[in-house]
Order: structure tokens, then sequence, then C-alpha cells
């Protein structure tokens, strides 16, 4: 009972596994840095990642097996952390909404479909996901819900009874305390608040000080940037940067998560600059076609600083998954480097045939 007090008072960090899940080995050595590091809770949001019973299909190519998340329960009790399911967000339910046969349950929302709460067949849908995580993490004592919003008076019911079995559901504050503060509401005062990096929430928090057992370390991303920097590797520095002196171990795991970041800043940089110069070359093309006489040369030296700049970009997926790719599952990780590189290479193909046009025409007497 001790333990599990002090597990409650401590603060804890948020891992979003749905975009880029590490692999199992990754993820029960992140556990153990997150003891070391004297965290006392771990809240999962699985997305797909989640071996689904409910349906399979739900599963992603690369979902953990079951035995790997029961290992993971079991090392994490052994370790006195406690793990929080995220329950999907209505609105976050992609991996269910892209199978025909569970369509009619969803209604168009602010961000895309979001399941028809409203609807029995929703509410059932819900249901069955949250109890889905429960049968596979029974040592639950605490559920968060992915949005703050409530999920309507349909899910009032089941709600008691899970407080009935002992499972707190607790609200998720996305964005830090300073974007829940600017709302029309106070912070619910069971909530989670994602912190983004802050030990402490923001001084101007509507509750004042919060306990630190309300406090998650999100390794979301505090800002619009490529999908990689969703992986908990490119910000676990954030981690070692509290562990206790000495632990040589934690701060030999968390490098990579260093040395990645870095190496995501570096095809940041390098794929804006490449698509600043496509705009260039696309803009500088559009005024040589309605132009009598044609000058190609500028467009033919942006031509090939793009091909060099595409290589670059290359160059620097290829450091990143070299990185990463004994930390990430393979086929999430390949596709998310690939979507930001791989237009980059389909504009330059593109625009090699329409520059070698205009100067072909711009050299004719």
């Amino acid at each position: 009972m001790a333990q599990t007090r002090a597990a409650e008072a401590a603060p804890g960090i948020y891992l979003d596994l749905a975009a880029l899940p590490p692999t199992p080995r990754r993820l029960a050595e992140i556990l153990n840095l997150a003891a070391d590091c004297g965290y006392g809770r771990v809240a999962i949001e699985w997305g797909s990642a989640f071996p689904w019973s409910l349906d399979a299909r739900f599963r992603a190519s690369y979902a953990y097996p079951e035995e790997v998340v029961a290992g993971i329960a079991r090392q994490a009790a052994a370790e006195g952390i406690e793990i929080i399911p995220v329950a999907p967000a209505p609105d976050g339910l992609d991996f269910i909404y892209r199978h025909a046969g569970y369509r009619h349950l969803f209604r168009a929302g602010d961000a895309g479909p979001e399941l028809d709460m409203a609807a029995a067949g929703g509410a059932k849908l819900y249901r069955d996901l949250v109890e889905d995580l429960f049968e596979l993490l029974p040592q639950t004592r605490t559920v968060a819900l992915a949005s703050a919003e409530p999920l309507g008076p349909a899910m009032g019911g089941w709600l008691r009874e899970l407080g009935g079995r002992g499972v707190r559901v607790r609200p998720l504050a996305p964005g830090g305390v300073k974007r829940a503060a600017a709302g029309p509401d106070r912070l619910p005062a069971d909530a989670l608040v994602l912190c983004d990096g802050r030990v402490r929430p923001a001084p101007d928090s509507p509750d004042g000080e919060l306990s630190p057992g309300s406090l998650l370390l999100s390794f979301q991303a505090s800002r619009g940037s490529p999908l990689l920097r969703r992986s908990i590797e490119l910000s676990l520095d954030r981690v070692v940067d509290r562990a206790p002196a000495g632990e040589a171990q934690a701060v030999r795991i968390g490098a990579v998560g260093r040395q990645s970041r870095e190496a995501a800043d570096r095809l940041d940089r390098r794929t804006s600059g490449a698509w600043d110069e496509i705009r260039m070359i696309r803009e500088g093309v559009a005024l040589a076609t309605l132009a009598d006489e044609t000058e190609t040369a500028s467009l033919e030296v942006r031509l090939a600083r793009l091909r060099d700049a595409v290589a670059t970009c290359a160059q620097s997926s290829g450091e990143l998954l070299s990185l990463l790719e004994e930390k990430i599952e393979a086929a999430p990780l390949q596709a998310a480097v690939a979507s930001l590189v791989e237009p980059l290479e389909e504009e330059l193909h593109l625009l090699i045939p329409r520059v070698q046009l205009l100067g072909r025409r711009s050299r004719r007497p």
C-alpha cells in the first residue's frame, strides 16, 4: 500500500506509441529508465500497436504480441510503476474507421471522423475498447481519457461501474496548463496534465500548484513539426536530465535520444530548405513560361541546388534511420522517414524536365 501511495504522489511520463512504437526491448528499457529517474507512473497511448482482441484488424502489422504487453505490465509492477492506459479519443480512432464495417458508427467532427458516442453502437464499441485494454493490464487502477471532453450521458453508467470496480477515470489536459487555463473552464481537480518538459505547471495555473502526481512529462511534440518528432527517442534526454547522479546506465540509454533529436533537427532544417528551393523554382518556371524571352540560367542554378539539397536530405534520413532502427519498429519508422523525403524527390523529378524544356526554348534562334 505504501508503494502505491508513493507512485501516486510521483510525477509520470506519457508515451505516445501510436505513431512510432519502440521495439519491445526498448520499451522495457524505457520503463527501467523511468523507474531509475523516480517516475511513479507511465501513461501509454497504444493506438494500433496494441494487440486488440475485439477485432484483430485493429492491430497494425507491427502490433505488440499479447505476451509483450503482459510482460511490460509485470515489469512495471515489479519496479513500482503504475501503468495508466490511455483510452483512445473518439476522434482518434482512424485504425477503426478505415474498416468499412465500422464507419456507420462515426460522424463528421471538427478534426475528421469521430466515433458517435450518442449512438448505442458507438458507446458499446468504446466501452469494449477500454475493456480490451483492461484484459491485458489487469492491475489497472487508473484509466486516462485522451480528451477532457465528457463522453456523454450514454457512458455515465459505465463510468460509475468502473469506479465501483476500483478503476479511477482521469481526464487528460493536453498542451500544458497554460492552454487549459485559457479555456472557459477550470482544470478538473483530478486532471492529468501533459507538461511538455516542465517539472511544475505554469504559475498562473487555475488551480494553483498541482500535485506532482498530476503531472505527466509528455513526449508528444509541443509545436508543429515532422511526424518523427513524436518519437519518444527524440526527447528521451529530458528524462535523463532528471536521472539521479551516478546512473551511468540511464545516461547511456538516453544518449541515443539526444543524438536522434539532433539528427531529426538537421533533417527538419534540410527538408525546409529544399521546399524553399522548390517554391522558388516553381515561381521561376511560371514566370518563364509566360515570358516572351526566356532566360533559364538562374533556374538551372536553383535546380542544381535542389538536386544537392534532396541528396543531403536522403543522407540525413539515412543517418536518422541508423540511429533509430534498433529502437523503433521498422515498418512505421521507414514509412515516416519516407514521407519526409519522397515528396521532395518527386518534385525534383517533375521540375527537371520543365526546366530543361524551357532551356531548349530559350536557345532557339
